[in-house]
């Protein structure tokens, strides 16, 4: 993540330069500043290609590092809540079971409460 942020900000100071470089030679004869922004992106675009190459690549295997590990995680933690009930010998289901029924009669319970409202 940290590459990343490097890899970003790094391209945001090249458009930077750029901007201002242009602005300041171009900056008088072009009314809207936004007409100076654009010719700014085309060259950020090369600059950043040709002096950001690697750190780019290392940021995007950094990205997807970190995407891989977060899936690992993910199926980890879903692998864990399933319950193969074959494997624990038809516990899960009778567990289930024993917690339909408590719900219902905590439902039951509720329902015959008498009414303190008044």
């Amino acid at each position: 993540m940290r590459s990343f942020l490097v890899y970003s900000l790094l391209r945001l100071v090249i458009f930077l330069a750029c901007f201002g470089v242009l602005f300041v030679l171009f900056g008088a004869q072009v009314s809207p500043s936004w007409l100076v922004a654009l010719p700014a992106l085309l060259l950020t675009s090369g600059l950043s290609w040709l002096l950001l190459r690697k750190r780019g690549a290392d940021a995007g295997m950094a990205m997807t590092s970190g995407v891989q590990a977060m899936r690992h995680r993910l199926d980890a933690a879903s692998r864990k809540e399933d319950v193969d009930p074959v494997a624990r010998g038809g516990q899960a289901e009778q567990v289930s079971q024993v917690e339909e029924i408590d719900q219902a009669e905590q439902i039951d319970q509720v329902d015959q409460a008498p009414d303190r409202r008044s």
